[in-house]
């Protein structure tokens, strides 16, 4: 299981999504079912790190349909201290893993959803603990 997630800059939104696996699919999955139909009449551009999930070839076909409404920037190896996203998974630790135990699968993630639904409206505290 893993989390893709995306922080919105200007207005402090933060979309994420569980996935079975963070593959290349998943990723172009998560993009065309949340990211960009939030910004329908919006150019997006997207920070990423350099996983191999956002380099594979798989993803072209993608990238060129879509090269109207969105533009990938890539941080440089080894900087996740500039990729503001990493905040939001900092938060999620400490408020939700760190001196907890959780029995299964099913509760960790059900914990990780709670989270995220928490903060969601929590526009200005995303924005002062994650925006520059």
């Amino acid at each position: 299981m893993g989390l893709f997630g995306v922080l919105d800059y200007i207005n402090g939104r933060v979309f994420c999504d569980t996935a079975e696996q963070l593959n290349t699919q998943e990723f172009e999955k998560f993009m065309n079912e949340k990211v960009l139909p939030a910004y329908p009449d919006k150019h997006i551009y997207m920070i990423l790190d350099n996983s191999k999930i956002h380099h594979a070839h798989s993803l072209d076909k993608f990238k060129k349909d879509n090269e109207n409404k969105i533009t990938f920037i890539f941080l440089p190896p080894y900087s996740p201290n500039l990729n503001r996203i990493e905040g939001l998974w900092k938060w999620l630790k400490e408020t939700v893993v760190y001196n907890n135990f959780f029995k299964n699968t099913f509760e960790i993630k059900r914990a990780v959803v709670n989270f995220l639904c928490s903060i969601k409206y929590e526009v200005n505290k995303i924005k002062k603990r994650l925006c520059f």
